[in-house]
Order: structure tokens, then sequence, then C-alpha cells
């Protein structure tokens, strides 16, 4: 067995719908420090999809190195065999060993959270959050409320449920620099607002039980998703957050993301093809300025060819 202080640590970082097009011209800005040091410290490169580009398929593609016949989830839902109708997509349809699975065989200890399908939590060496995470309440009479499955080893689930960030526990110091022009929005008639504080209140969910567990607990493998990038309805005014929501995973997510101890291998990687381009050109056109912003820069977009990220 390997001794633990001489183990190399891996971070799987799963960043849905982000794509070197639009991280290029912010690399270029310097907004994205974090990550222009994983490029240059490391390798890069472009990843094919799998069709359908269905997220829960795709993201257990990555966990499991198989397609989707062979892993058995095939979408967002499948038949609810106990109560009828549909329901999501459970780690229990999941027909072979994640990479969870076999480092637990292994004796190595993994951290997984907020993993599509992951739901309920399987009983891995190390700790489990689900995607179901976000249903986490709390009630100031009979405090928390935990979905049953969640956490695994269940007894952590009070101690990880205090990491939930609640859309009203966000200011206007948490709002503004995704949406600059929210005064604009009459809160009575349009709830624009409040869709974006659940998406930013559970991707900050998810990132405060990772960036803890990693500093709190023993591990060799921490595989966490974020999917606030792909969060996106198209509304004018709320384009300015998509700037920042790829700036933010990268800067914060992979910047705290640092145990202590030997330094991991970071991988930070994209699910989707180039499908989601179509509909996204809209919004991503005003990332373009960033190139015409510095003309005499030697720009990384002459160097790199576009497609979904994979940084090592």
């Amino acid at each position: 067995m390997i001794q633990a202080s001489t183990k190399q640590k891996v971070l799987l970082i799963g960043w849905d719908a982000a794509d070197w097009e639009h991280i290029t011209p912010l690399l270029e800005e310097g907004l994205m420090p974090t990550l222009d040091t994983l490029i240059n410290r490391g390798v890069m490169g472009n990843l094919a999809t799998l069709q359908p580009i269905l997220s829960p398929m795709l993201w257990n593609s990555v966990a499991t190195g198989k397609f989707a016949d062979k892993h058995g989830i095939h979408g967002f839902i499948e038949p609810d065999p106990v109560n009828g109708g549909a329901r999501p997509y459970t780690s229990t349809s999941r027909k072979c060993k994640a990479l969870w699975n076999i480092l637990t065989q292994r004796g190595l200890r993994s951290n997984i959270v907020g993993w599509w399908a992951s739901h309920p939590a399987e009983p891995i060496k190390g700790t489990v959050v689900t995607n179901a995470f976000g249903g986490v309440k709390f009630d100031p009479e009979k405090g928390w409320s935990i979905p049953k499955g969640t956490v695994h080893p269940a007894e952590n689930g009070p101690k990880l449920a205090r990491f939930k960030v609640f859309p009203n526990e966000l200011t206007e110091a948490h709002i503004l620099p995704f949406i600059p022009d929210a005064a604009k929005i009459d809160q009575q008639k349009d709830e624009r607002l409040i869709s974006f504080a659940k998406v930013l209140s559970d991707n900050a969910s998810i990132h405060a039980v990772a960036t803890a567990l990693m500093e709190s607990e023993p591990w060799d493998f921490t595989a966490v998703y974020y999917d606030g990038v792909d969060q996106d309805d198209g509304d004018p005014l709320l384009r300015p957050r998509l700037r920042i929501r790829l700036t933010a995973p990268a800067r914060y997510t992979a910047g705290t993301c640092r145990p202590r101890g030997l330094a991991p291998a970071v991988w930070n990687i994209c699910d989707g093809g180039t499908r989601r381009q179509a509909r996204r050109t809209h919004l991503w056109r005003e990332l373009d300025r960033c190139r015409a912003d510095r003309p005499d820069a030697v720009r990384r977009s002459d160097r790199r060819r576009y497609g979904r990220p994979a940084v090592a």
C-alpha cells in the first residue's frame, strides 16, 4: 500500500456548458487566473461529446468510462417501478461501477459532490453528497430536513447540511456582480431574480460542501459537478451573469479547491459538444468584444482550437 503522505490526489471538476470559444476571451482579459495557471502548468484539449447530449448520460459516461447502453443512465427521467409514473434517474439504475466504486475496492477514499444521478448515495469509502442536496431544508423549530439518501455516511448529513446556501440568504452584494441591472427588475411581477438566486445558491452550496470535505477529511479522489453555466435562459437583462458564471468557477472553484499536503492533479472538464452553441450564440456575442478590446494582444484564440474544455 502506498503511504498516505506520498499519494497523488486527483480532483475532477465537472463544469457543465463551458467551452473554449467563450473561455478564451476571458483568459485574454486576465479574468480567469486560476484556470490560466492550470493550463500553463498542465495540458489542455478538446473533448468530443456523445449523442444525445443529455447531462445525466454524459456525466455517467465520464464517471464509468462506458457508453449509456453499458452504464444504464439514458437521460433525465426513468419509469418509477415503485410509485408508477416517472422519476429522475438514480444511482441504483447504473449497471456498472463508477470510478469511486473501483477506488473503494482498492482501499482509496473519495468525495463525490453533486454528481448527476448519484442519488441515493452509495456506501463507498469516503463521502457522497448527491444531486438531491438542493432539497435540504431548515425549519427553526424542527431543525434540518435532509432527503433520505442524500448523504453517505448518513450521520454526516446534519454537519454537511450547515453548508447549504438558501436563496433568501443572498444579498445585493452577491447578486449585483452577476446582474448589474438587478434593480430594474420588479420582483412583484418578474420572477427572474428568484430563479437566478436559486441557481446561484445551489452552486454555492455544492462548492461549500466540496471545499469543506477536502479541507477536513482525508481523501484520494474528489469529483464535484457544477451546472451554473448551463442554467442559461437567454434573457438579455440577465446576460452579464454568463460572463461572471464562466469566471467564477475557475477563479473560485479551482482556486479554493486546494487541499493541504501534496498538490492534487486537477481535471476540469465539460460534457457537451457543439449543439448547444447555436442556441447560445446570441449570448456569447457580447463576449466577443473581449477580443476587440485588445487588438494588440497575442491572442490565445490564434493558438487554440475551440471546443469543449479538458484541462489537466
